[in-house]
């Protein structure tokens, strides 16, 4: 299996990408594998970063299990009332 960072396709946007192209997010410092390397357009990185800063504030206003882990496990499906 060949490592996510030596990917031809950026994994935020799906689009081609070289690795010279991109910038190399991870591996997280827990985590020392290459599996946990992942490189991104520059612009991804942003949309990326501004991604996580909201999960960051969303779990910090209590909105985690709600509007992270559940939909991450089941969809958003049952959750949307109309």
């Amino acid at each position: 299996m060949t490592p996510p960072s030596t990917a031809s396709t950026c994994p935020w946007c799906s689009e081609s990408i070289r690795r010279d192209q991109g910038v190399a997010i991870g591996p997280p410092p827990s985590l020392s594998s290459a599996y946990h390397r992942w490189t991104l357009h520059e612009g991804c990185v942003e949309e990326w970063q501004s991604f996580a800063d909201r999960l960051v504030q969303l779990s910090k206003e209590g909105a985690h299990e709600t509007l992270i882990e559940y939909p991450r496990q089941f969809g958003t499906a049952e959750l949307v009332e109309s």
